[in-house]
């Protein structure tokens, strides 16, 4: 006698009765898994794992969040090494770490079995460091603009600007009025105003050249 087989054919049905609050609650879970409530009954029933389908915006999200990534691995390794050598510690060992966890999501591809939320959390502090890291370069611009611009009213500095520019401040034999030159330009002659600050140092021969450009015929 042959043992009876159905050769895996789903040849069985069972009757179900759901309430109207059960069974909308399996249509919002089986559509969230993409799949129908049948299905979705059937797979749940076997204790097979039903995971929510990823959407497109999920998906855009990831493609954003590892494009983000790969670009953020260069300034992260950037600013690291900036920190280094203009003394900025507060973020290097952060970057260190976060470093390694972009490079174990995007670069190896496990990023993929990440859940949602924690692939979200991930993006919001790659996006906050991303900020942060905006913040400290002006910083450093900004530091690195005020060093320059107290070189440049030291006499080295102020020497080192003309020799550089090709260009000089010089006055009539009487000192009395002043003229900018740069190059093969007509001399320019400056206000009193603007010679009076450069002479006390409010001013630096750059911010003299500025003048120039934004006032010259």
């Amino acid at each position: 006698m042959k043992a009876h087989t159905d050769n895996g054919r789903r040849t069985c049905r069972k009757e179900i009765q759901f309430s109207d609050e059960e069974m909308s609650a399996i249509r919002r879970k089986a559509q969230s898994a993409n799949l129908s409530p049948a299905v979705f009954i059937r797979e749940a029933a076997l204790g097979k794992e039903v995971k929510e389908a990823v959407s497109d915006d999920d998906r855009a999200m990831w493609h954003r969040a590892a494009e983000v990534s790969r670009g953020l691995q260069i300034n992260l390794n950037q600013l690291a090494h900036r920190a280094n050598i203009e003394g900025l510690h507060p973020l290097v060992a952060a970057n260190k770490e976060l470093i390694v966890r972009i490079d174990s999501y995007f670069r190896t591809g496990a990023w993929q079995s990440l859940n949602i939320n924690d692939l979200k959390r991930e993006q919001t502090a790659i996006a906050e460091l991303e900020e942060e890291i905006r913040r400290l370069r002006e910083q450093v611009k900004e530091e690195q603009d005020a060093k320059m611009e107290f070189y440049l009213r030291t006499k080295d500095g102020d020497a080192a600007f003309r020799r550089k520019n090709s260009c000089t401040v010089y006055s009539d034999n009487a000192g009395i009025r002043w003229w900018f030159k740069y190059r093969d330009e007509p001399a320019f002659e400056l206000p009193q105003r603007i010679i009076t600050k450069y002479h006390n140092g409010d001013i630096s021969i750059r911010d003299v050249m500025n003048y120039w450009a934004e006032h010259r015929e």
